[in-house]
């Protein structure tokens, strides 16, 4: 994977990822925003176009760097996913990196009052009387 950097202002920059992000590559993603960090930039948009695969290792680097910059009052966002990569994000109910979306990390995986609860596991099932 290739990764290139582009601040445009004093807090925000872009990081362009080109090729595949898997276990050994997801350490550049890492890299990419702890130096963006370094150099007081707390907004990082990170462009995907040339992106052709994510894992869940390259997941974790998005949601570990999306905490990181929260943390420093900044935020990560993610744009032009592929359609195969958009798929692991929408498998893990993480989409909320994306652009589009609005809400940040920590608070988007809080459930909302309309959802309904979670499923119950197997086995679990409330019993009835015997």
């Amino acid at each position: 994977m290739r990764t290139l950097t582009a601040h445009q202002s004093d807090n925000r920059a872009t990081i362009f990822l080109e090729g595949e992000i898997d276990l050994d590559t997801a350490a550049n993603v890492t890299a990419a925003v702890r130096n963006c960090l370094s150099h007081g930039v707390v907004h990082v948009d990170v462009d995907l176009a040339r992106l052709t695969f994510c894992d869940l290792s390259g997941l974790n680097a998005f949601l570990t760097a999306s905490w990181a910059l929260d943390a420093g009052g900044g935020r990560l966002r993610l744009r032009h996913p592929s359609p195969a990569v958009h798929r692991i994000f929408d498998l893990t109910n993480t989409v909320f990196l994306f652009d589009h979306a609005g809400a940040g990390p920590l608070r988007s995986l809080q459930p909302k009052g309309d959802e309904p609860p979670p499923p119950t596991p197997r086995g679990a099932a409330a019993s009835g009387g015997q």
